[in-house]
């Protein structure tokens, strides 16, 4: 079940699924120490009031006006922390300790879906890459810009021809 949008919505979700994420990264697993619970711990929703993140991974979808044309965005997050190594000593040495450095990888993908086109999409923090898979094949860049209610897609963010599509949440869940 998806839940329905609420203003900020999108920012508190991506902040638990960041939360969640760094968790992992410290050796926690969100609360489950039996990894059996682990699946069962995955398909649990948020709840409006923020809950428990139980992954690092989300949904969003989105309406979206594609100048005049309705459109669906289905977008999945999955927030990745990075980590520095710390080796041992000597000529081969053993890997010591893993250390979080606080910085994080948003890795996307999905699908946009309307009555003129469909588009799938992988991308890297702000950016991702689209590809129409309906009619003449295309490819372009989009830059994910957070709006209070939803995003916008800047489509060529660095030219030519940039335009703007606003989208609105109107679900999320964790994956």
């Amino acid at each position: 079940m998806m839940m329905r949008h609420t203003t900020g919505h999108l920012a508190r979700l991506l902040l638990l699924v960041t939360a969640a994420a760094a968790l992992s990264a410290c050796g926690g697993d969100g609360g489950s120490a039996n990894p059996a619970n682990a699946n069962v711990a995955n398909n649990q929703q948020a709840d409006a009031g923020g809950g428990t993140a139980p992954s690092n991974k989300a949904r969003f979808t989105f309406d979206c006006d594609l100048q005049g044309i309705h459109g669906v965005l289905t977008l999945d997050v999955e927030i990745l922390n990075n980590a520095g190594v710390v080796f041992g000593p000597g000529p081969n040495p053993d890997i010591t300790a893993v250390i979080g450095t606080g910085d994080v990888t948003v890795f996307t993908s999905g699908e946009l879906v309307s009555s003129a086109a469909s588009y799938i999409f992988t991308g890297e923090n702000q950016f991702a890459d689209f590809t129409k898979v309906t009619g003449t094949i295309e490819r372009f860049l989009v830059e994910w810009v957070e709006q209070s209610d939803g995003l916008t897609l800047v489509i060529n963010p660095f030219g030519p021809g940039t335009t703007r599509q606003d989208c609105l949440l109107t679900g999320s869940a964790f994956l």
